[in-house]
């Protein structure tokens, strides 16, 4: 029989990107890293490898499935042992890059094609696998529950949705906009027990990843850089969406963020941003508004925590403070318009 352990939806070796170095000076040490919990208004220092987990959070019903029931975990355990190493060989090349001069910088690709091709399935797998990514799940079943509705209703819509899809992005396999718009959301509302909900969870994944990844793939790139003395933040949900008229991934404008550690971030935008121009794969020094504003996003998207170098919690304190809802986790992922 399998044993329960406590399953990372976030990998360890990102959060020791984000570290306290001064609670953690030694390579081989324990790295502790300072967390605001939304739902209870604090902040703490913690070990990284006691957060962004859950016990069995992956695991199939052991009753039916004995000791495979932990095939969703022991997938995403192989894919973080092919990321870790790019991960570290790719931040290494970033701090190369910012100690050049401006011309060599100019010169330079902080991206290349085959690592945005890597860095796209890295995106998707991490937005894919969090809570926060399982309560839209769970939303979509309850509130199709809710409006009472029916297939012929869904395949209407998801025609509408497929055709606007294929427009922007027409090498997207049929199966997607099949899958996705229509049998995903119908086995969903089916799926009425909560120990199915990793199977459901592992079924979209598994389904979807590539497809998310080429979405991803199309958008513009950047390699935003944070000069200030304001780290970013991180969360339990880390991949985050600014929109700009709706907040899918393949939306019209839509800026899609993941910071790399506290001094750089990934920036993905729809090519109708108003920055789409900016870059080109390239590093670009952020304001200190931007990094502002970066920060904000991972309060609004993350699910409860938000990870730090440094207790700098008082941007999420304000937000919670003027926004309540924002924390306590009353959210409204999405809605059916009919």
């Amino acid at each position: 029989m399998s044993t329960t352990k406590q399953e990372h939806f976030v990998p360890n070796f990102y959060l020791k990107k984000f570290a306290n170095l001064a609670l953690s000076k030694n390579e081989n040490e324990d790295k502790y890293i300072e967390v605001f919990d939304k739902k209870e208004q604090r902040m703490f220092s913690s070990n990284t490898k006691k957060l962004a987990k859950d016990g069995r959070f992956y695991d199939f019903p052991i009753e039916l499935f004995g000791e495979n029931d932990k095939i969703f975990d022991k997938l995403l355990q192989r894919y973080e042992e092919i990321i870790a190493p790019f991960y570290k060989k790719f931040e290494t090349k970033l701090s190369y890059i910012i100690n050049l001069d401006n011309k060599q910088k100019s010169q330079i690709k902080a991206i290349k094609k085959m690592e945005k091709k890597y860095w796209s399935y890295i995106l998707a797998i991490q937005a894919l696998r969090t809570p926060e990514f399982r309560n839209f799940i769970n939303e979509v079943k309850q509130k199709a529950a809710n409006e009472n509705i029916t297939q012929e209703f869904l395949e209407k819509k998801s025609s509408e949705e497929i055709e606007k899809i294929k427009t922007s992005y027409p090498e997207l396999n049929s199966a997607f906009t099949k899958d996705f718009l229509i049998e995903t959301t119908l086995n969903i509302i089916n799926i009425l027990h909560d120990e199915f909900m990793p199977i459901t969870h592992h079924n979209f994944f598994v389904n979807h990843l590539h497809d998310l990844s080429k979405i991803f793939v199309k958008h513009k790139w950047i390699v935003g850089v944070n000069q200030t003395e304001i780290p970013f933040y991180t969360s339990d949900h880390p991949i985050v969406k600014i929109p700009y008229f709706q907040t899918g991934y393949a939306s019209d404008g839509i800026e899609i963020l993941f910071p790399i550690n506290s001094k750089f971030v990934l920036v993905l935008r729809d090519k109708k941003h108003p920055k789409s121009y900016e870059g080109d794969c390239k590093l670009v020094v952020l304001s200190e508004d931007e990094v502002n504003n970066y920060n904000k996003a991972q309060v609004y998207c993350s699910n409860r925590f938000i990870f730090c170098q440094k207790k700098s919690f008082e941007l999420v304190q304000e937000i919670c403070k003027q926004e309540p809802d924002v924390c306590s986790g009353v959210k409204d992922r999405m809605k059916f318009i009919k």
